[in-house]
């Protein structure tokens, strides 16, 4: 009867420790960072004033508890997490400020922080068009400081993913290709 013990010692201490290395490979590095994978989705919601509406009224339905109305993270809420919430008025990104890097840190969350997944909560184009309300907060970009970035690959299969040299799709391993190919 007891010889179920050791076993269940070993399968515990296995579990933690598969755990423990899981959590550790998840967490970010310190400071701010960009996220390739991420950074070549392209924002398939154009930034319309009935996109940023809806996106205004995903960020007030879903966001301000912790972000704040004005979304600079000055909450009891988002003074109190740990990492402090995100301040995204400013123009600091620590995972990327990319609209496809944002819509991914809405979409999975950010391992280490307060910051939840929102893929099951915000659906379809919803996440999209808060992106695009969310980078309406921040400063606002003048010709000198924007870069023209000509993006030439996609995903024959993914239409979203948008890269500006030859790889792979992230999301189906195929080749990019030349747009208009």
């Amino acid at each position: 009867m007891k010889k179920w013990i050791p076993w269940l010692a070993v399968s515990l201490t296995l579990g933690m420790a598969l755990w423990a290395f899981s959590w550790a490979e998840e967490r970010h590095e310190a400071g701010g960072h960009r996220h390739a994978d991420a950074a070549v989705l392209r924002n398939p919601a154009k930034s319309t004033a009935t996109s940023l509406a809806r996106g205004k009224e995903i960020f007030m339905n879903n966001c301000i508890t912790c972000h704040g109305e004005k979304g600079n993270g000055d909450t009891t809420t988002g003074k109190a997490l740990n990492p402090l919430a995100a301040n995204l008025t400013d123009s600091t990104w620590k995972h990327g400020g990319s609209d496809g890097e944002i819509y991914t840190s809405i979409t999975k969350g950010v391992t280490g922080t307060g910051m939840a997944a929102y893929e099951k909560t915000v659906l379809g184009m919803g996440r999209w068009h808060l992106v695009n309300y969310i980078k309406s907060l921040g400063p606002k970009k003048t010709e000198a400081t924007t870069k023209e970035v000509k993006l030439a690959y996609t995903c024959p299969m993914h239409p979203e993913v948008v890269s500006d040299k030859p790889g792979k799709c992230p999301k189906c391993g195929m080749d990019l290709v030349k747009k208009g190919s």
